[in-house]
């Protein structure tokens, strides 16, 4: 039963009549399945898959000063993105620790879109309030309840968005690169597509008005039902994310855990002007990091989960942040945020999975690597 205090999408309705299996997922009712969360990760894999991904946050910064202010917040080059262009990257706390990881477009001259974690939306909205300056001409605005998102991914994504030839936008989204995003209009209402995903495979991100989300969700089934496709619930998307080695904030990474702890050293411009958190950053770049996420592969078939302890010759050496049986792979594995100090990268380790030690060894990241361009 709905509580009282659950948010709903706009596709609440359409989850409940496909009979999706509905758990609160930090506030939110959403799908954890339709079908068994394997079935729907392998057609993902082989075919297409529709999310309803609306709980994520979009906040919108605009004004002559919002490429300088988001250059002081975040930790990627913002000067790099040309209109219609994105890029991964962090806003971090004044230790160099994750606030949290998300897409950022700049979708005008001087217009941005932050595509933010469902859990993070308001600290999120509240962190970048704090941090401007009086003397900054910007715009922060809050709008993830207008908003609603939809991902498509699978090798025949473009399949599904067919329907989009009568927008005007098809031919270009047939060629669009990877991080690119375009604007158009459906059923009266502004719209974005972004060649982004978070499953590892080809796939677009569809932001929508709320208004038109159940239209827009009717037309891609609809295009898609002849090759395939299927809704997807959010135990699918988490081990599709897995397999790609793509962080989930609050397990993987959190204000304790830093981009180079990370190992996304690649969204950290140490260069540029001043940004938040920059200088700690340049004294862990400069000293090393004491610990770090690796990617790890069970030798035991057991499944290991969040929080498990690591153990290496008998002493404690970390815990796995994220962990599942990989439906693509047949094997098990996960991240684990590991103590350097006392590891040896050659040698196995074992992880306490129920009272058992459970043997394992790293492995590289990413687990799964899509053939699909």
């Amino acid at each position: 039963m709905l509580s009282s205090k659950e948010k709903t999408t706009a596709l609440y309705d359409k989850h409940v009549n496909l009979n999706a299996k509905i758990i609160n997922f930090h506030g939110w009712s959403m799908p954890i399945w339709y079908e068994s969360s394997t079935t729907e990760h392998m057609n993902v894999r082989n075919h297409i898959g529709l999310f309803d991904v609306s709980h994520m946050g979009q906040i919108f910064i605009s004004g002559k000063n919002a490429q300088k202010f988001l250059q002081r917040l975040t930790t990627n080059d913002v000067s790099r993105l040309g209109v219609g262009e994105g890029q991964y990257t962090f806003l971090c706390n004044h230790q160099g620790g994750i606030v949290d990881d998300l897409i950022l477009y700049r979708i005008k001259e001087d217009s941005y879109l932050l595509c933010v974690n469902s859990i993070n939306i308001e600290k999120d909205f509240s962190w970048l309030q704090k941090n401007k300056k009086d003397c900054e001409i910007i715009e922060i605005e809050n709008q993830s309840q207008y908003w609603s998102q939809l991902a498509v991914q699978g090798p025949k994504t473009l399949k599904a968005l067919i329907f989009l030839e009568k927008e005007s936008i098809y031919q270009e989204i047939c060629h669009l690169p990877f991080n690119q995003i375009r604007s158009f209009s459906y059923h009266n209402s502004q719209c974005y597509i972004a060649r982004t995903g978070y499953t590892g495979e080809f796939g677009f991100e569809i932001y929508v008005k709320n208004e038109a989300c159940v239209p827009m969700w009717n037309s891609i089934l609809d295009s898609g039902r002849d090759f395939s496709i299927k809704p997807i619930g959010l135990a699918a998307r988490d081990t599709l994310r897995l397999e790609a080695s793509f962080f989930l904030h609050g397990n993987d990474i959190n204000e304790n855990v830093s981009p180079f702890e990370a190992g996304a050293a690649w969204a950290v411009k140490l260069k540029k002007n001043s940004f938040i958190g920059q200088e700690q950053l340049i004294q862990e770049k400069e000293h090393g990091s004491f610990r770090k996420i690796f990617a790890f592969k069970m030798e035991d078939r057991a499944i290991p989960r969040h929080g498990m302890n690591i153990y290496q010759n008998k002493k404690k050496i970390g815990t796995v942040t994220s962990g599942a049986k990989f439906p693509s792979l047949d094997f098990f594995g996960g991240l684990a945020l590991i103590n350097l100090e006392n590891f040896n990268k050659n040698e196995v380790f074992y992880i306490d999975i129920r009272g058992q030690e459970k043997k394992a060894k790293l492995s590289q990241k990413p687990f799964y690597k899509s053939k699909a361009k």
